[in-house]
């Protein structure tokens, strides 16, 4: 659950300040400690409902059968998950099912991928979809998902079904929300 801006807290903090140099405390100053209460107490309600046990299922299939297995769940269940229309910044170590034969690796370049999750392979817009921030998982896509009957030459054949490694570090919903995992670090990028 995003956090309240910013911006507003302090321009509370202001109002208080100013309310209370003018001397007219009692009504207003009242009336705001009542409001940022309730904005508590209804925060504390939705992180209750949040922190019960993550319900989603460890091992799930899309529509197009695109087989997604939770292998780390993230620290904070809250976090909602990517659409289509989300840019995703992730860890990946992409590997042929037939052979085991890695064909693109982030880790192996030590540098998260960043992209339109409109611009990947059906597979992966199906799959990352089902994750949330700070979750890892293995999805194994049909080849009809992912580069299907062209393949990728040299190193994806035609017709080859994927298997992909991946952890979500974080997404951003154009132009104003972004979700990071618990713990990611944005300007270490890990």
């Amino acid at each position: 659950m995003p956090k309240p801006p910013l911006a507003l807290a302090v321009l509370s903090t202001a109002l208080a300040l100013t309310l209370a140099a003018c001397g007219e405390r009692s009504g207003v100053e009242n009336a705001m400690r009542a409001e940022q209460q309730e904005r508590e107490e209804a925060l504390a309600d939705a992180r209750a409902a949040c922190d019960q046990e993550d319900s989603r299922p460890e091992t799930a299939t899309t529509q197009g059968g695109v087989q997604v297995t939770l292998t780390r769940r993230t620290a904070d269940p809250c976090l909602p998950q990517p659409g289509a229309e989300s840019f995703v910044l992730v860890h990946y170590e992409g590997a042929l099912v037939a052979n085991g034969a890695v064909f693109d690796s982030s880790y192996a370049r030590g540098q998260p991928a960043e992209f339109p999750l409109a611009a990947v392979v059906p597979g992966w817009q199906e799959g990352l979809q089902l994750l949330k921030p700070g979750d890892e998982a293995s999805l194994q896509i049909p080849a009809a998902l992912g580069y299907g009957a062209q393949g990728a030459p040299p190193d994806i054949p035609p017709n080859a079904d994927l298997r992909f490694k991946v952890e979500l570090l974080a997404f951003a919903n154009p132009p104003t929300e972004a979700y990071y995992a618990p713990g990611f670090n944005l300007q270490e990028g890990e």
